[in-house]
């Protein structure tokens, strides 16, 4: 399916449009991610694979990995702790 659009002003930002048909025909919502690229004059829209339960663990592992208490910004966590959070 192909189709047309233009690019809108969206706050301070610039949006495409995409018709809801097209949303509807490729199984896509709202939340879905998508990579964009500019490639020999041709905007490339690509979605982004979405991670399988135990790779979002591994990525969630190696995100955190080396923070702790010795190394935060304290600049960034100003109040005090508010639940289970383990800083």
């Amino acid at each position: 399916m192909s189709v047309k659009t233009q690019i809108k002003r969206t706050g301070n930002g610039r949006a495409f449009p995409v018709p809801a048909a097209f949303f509807k025909a490729h199984r896509l919502d709202r939340y879905s991610s998508f990579n964009m690229d500019f490639r020999d004059g041709v905007i490339v829209i690509e979605p982004v694979a979405e991670l399988a339960s135990e790779d979002e663990e591994t990525t969630i592992s190696w995100l955190l990995e080396g923070f702790g208490p010795d190394n935060v910004d304290h600049e960034l966590v100003k109040s005090d702790r508010q639940g289970q959070e383990d800083l």
